[in-house]
């Protein structure tokens, strides 16, 4: 059954496993403790990032999700910087969610038959792109697999031998799934349900079941709340709830509701997620659409509590129990909602429409029955496929929703563009966009927009406006490290090193993890030849991230210098082992060569090429090396290649002429 559903998943997304990172990918895999398995730990930390010294992972502050940390630590471990291997990851586990649904309701409902059709249609809707197409969206896979895995086992422990054993793995499985999503909360709910469902509405019976479960629910909140803005933020929109505000809360949890179930039933675009604030035009009708809800659901319990709709139902509307919870958390009275907190609970509307094709297959007409199925699979699963197409690139994507998400248009938003311009190295569109964020002035914008703004001048060369920046970085918020290291390349760069010193010194005490600033600070070392310091810096950052390049390429400049041949070869050996980068490898082959050490040196140069065959100035450096004993025949095939690389680069012509020409002195002689 699991390669029937592996099979039917990849036919919905194999067209997705290439796409890039996005969004939130960028921000979370920007964390160099990711690149080191020793930092695995340090997932478990929480630092707030204003006091803290880079212990903690990047919104451990305002998110205590310890095993997303882990699962990022691991699969960069696995997959480096190529997105493809966690679209492959993300895949795998979203099979394995649609098994554990195979794999409850067959233990619950005692039909295989209807199992499969549920997991079929939970996979193939357009709603759950987000567990493939975002890279770092396997922990919310996970959350799905353990909650799931908690339930059963609580099942397991209901009837059958080990009653202990399941029930301690039930717990722990709850255990893991809070520590994946703060969401996991509603499990004791859907536990308490799940147990009066199986013991014929013997409440007494099932609330004895559950409270362990309720019980490790208080100590979790217990522990989770203090390091978190939870509290002051509850605090806040408790003391703006008045009765008018109660009312309208209603109403936009109505209008919530809606939103939700329109997307499950006509999945016209994508959805990642709303903000709603309270609703004021047609309150009561909105919230008169919340009466009738829970009328249905009513009349559903007195018509039977037992029968297959009511758990439907009651599966569905319990979901929206965290989502009440994060809209009083929100320092306005509002409600969000993000698809993949409700995906647990969304299965009671994939259930019921499975349950719904199936007694209209046994009852009527199993043509009309066949057809309908086939149209949601083939229709979802094209729909799919198509937001597959739009999440493959960041501007599309960020296209798409502003035509289709009223109120898109935000400044956090305008932020985002510019990052993604960032990103791809177009400076003029990622300015215009960081100027918008700049001109309306918010405060929790400005140190970032301002670095990034700096970052863009200190690239194509305008220092002084780049310093600037910085400075306005620094002012809105002093603990900007990478203000503070780019402030310091400045002065680096205009050799006024003792600023520079103080800048780095600062920006290393707010992130001890900080590969740039100390790089930075062994290039002053170096410069002022002392090699003792330098070495201690490059050889930090190799704790931090072992084969570091930049570092490793510096500690092989020094001990070329000093001569010290053991060390030359050992990070020579390391670096050419290691990196991927042509430019890295180039570098490292001509301060090889220039001390004499041409066989390493060649081999860097070799490996420069197999890793990036167009990289030109690998073959016109490797030619050099070759020129320079004599080997012209050999050099000038590799200028050769370098020139049909870029036919208007002088230099290979230039370096061609003079070997023929050496090469014909050397043939007389």
């Amino acid at each position: 059954m699991f390669g029937l559903l592996l099979g039917v998943c990849f036919l919905a997304y194999n067209n997705s496993l290439h796409n890039p990172f996005m969004m939130d990918d960028h921000q979370a895999f920007s964390d160099v403790k990711l690149k080191n398995i020793k930092f695995l730990p340090n997932s478990f930390i929480y630092t707030s990032q204003n006091i803290g010294h880079g212990e903690a992972f990047v919104e451990s502050g305002e998110y205590y999700r310890p095993m997303a940390y882990v699962i990022s630590l691991l699969s960069y471990q696995a997959f480096g910087d190529g997105p493809f291997g966690y679209h492959v990851l993300n895949l795998f586990l979203y099979t394995l969610m649609c098994f554990t649904i195979y794999i409850f309701i067959e233990l619950f409902f005692k039909d295989k038959i209807l199992a499969f059709v549920t997991g079929i249609l939970f996979a193939l809707h357009p709603i759950n792109v987000f567990f493939v197409d975002y890279c770092t969206s396997g922990i919310h896979s996970i959350r799905f697999i353990f909650m799931f895995l908690s339930v059963i086992f609580f099942l397991k422990t209901l009837d059958g031998a080990h009653r202990n054993i399941f029930y301690v793995i039930s717990l722990l499985c709850f255990a893991v799934a809070l520590m994946c999503h703060e969401t996991s909360i509603v499990l004791p709910f859907y536990i308490l349900f799940t147990s009066i469902f199986v013991t014929k509405n013997n409440v007494k019976k099932a609330v004895f079941k559950a409270w362990p479960h309720f019980l490790m629910l208080l100590f979790y909140l217990f522990f989770r709340f203090p390091h978190t803005i939870v509290p002051v933020n509850l605090s806040n929109s408790f003391n703006q709830v008045g009765l008018s505000g109660f009312i309208s809360l209603i109403g936009t949890f109505s209008k919530l509701i809606y939103l939700y179930f329109s997307k499950l039933l006509f999945p016209d675009f994508i959805v990642f997620g709303w903000n709603i604030l309270p609703t004021n035009k047609f309150i009561f009708i909105w919230s008169a659409g919340l009466l009738l809800l829970c009328a249905a659901w009513t009349m559903l319990l007195r018509a039977n509590a037992k029968g297959l709709p009511f758990f439907c139902a009651t599966w569905m509307m319990l979901g929206f129990l965290p989502v009440t919870a994060a809209s009083m958390s929100l320092p306005k009275l509002g409600l969000i909602i993000e698809p993949q907190w409700l995906s647990f609970s969304s299965i009671g509307f994939f259930l019921f429409i499975a349950w719904g094709v199936l007694r209209l297959y046994a009852r009527a007409s199993k043509w009309l029955a066949f057809l309908l199925f086939f149209i949601l699979i083939i229709g979802w699963g094209m729909i799919t496929r198509y937001n597959n197409w739009i999440w493959g690139d960041e501007i599309r994507y960020f296209d798409f929703w502003k035509e289709n998400i009223e109120g898109f248009k935000s400044t956090g938003n305008d932020f985002a563009m510019g990052n993604i311009y960032l990103n791809k190295n177009d400076y003029n569109l990622a300015r215009y966009y960081y100027r918008k964020v700049a001109q309306s002035g918010l405060p929790e914008y400005s140190a970032a927009v301002y670095s990034n703004l700096g970052l863009i001048d200190m690239r194509q060369g305008h220092l002084d406006q780049a310093k600037e920046e910085f400075l306005l970085s620094i002012q809105g918020n002093p603990n900007n490290f990478f203000a503070l290291n780019n402030l310091a390349a400045i002065y680096i760069d205009r050799l006024d090193y003792k600023p520079a010193k103080w800048f780095l010194l600062r920006s290393l005490e707010l992130n001890k993890y900080s590969i740039e600033a100390r790089l930075n600070l062994a290039n002053i070392f170096e410069k002022e030849l002392n090699d003792k310091d330098a070495i201690i810096n490059y050889k930090e950052n190799l704790n931090v991230v072992p084969f570091e390049e930049h570092s490793l390429l510096g500690l092989i400049r020094i001990y070329v210098r000093m001569n010290v041949e053991k060390d030359v070869r050992t990070y020579s050996q390391q670096l050419i082992a290691h990196t991927k980068n042509p430019v890295i490898l180039t570098g490292l082959g001509s301060i090889l060569a220039e001390s004499g050490r041409l066989s390493m040196a060649s081999e860097a140069f070799s490996q420069a090429m197999r890793i990036d065959p167009r990289y030109k100035q690998a073959f016109l450096e490797a030619g050099k090396l070759l020129a320079n004993v004599r080997m012209y025949s050999e050099a000038i095939r590799e200028w050769q290649i370098g020139e049909r690389i870029d036919p208007k680069d002088q230099d290979f012509k230039n370096n061609i002429a003079k070997a023929m020409v050496l090469k014909s002195k050397l043939a007389s002689h």
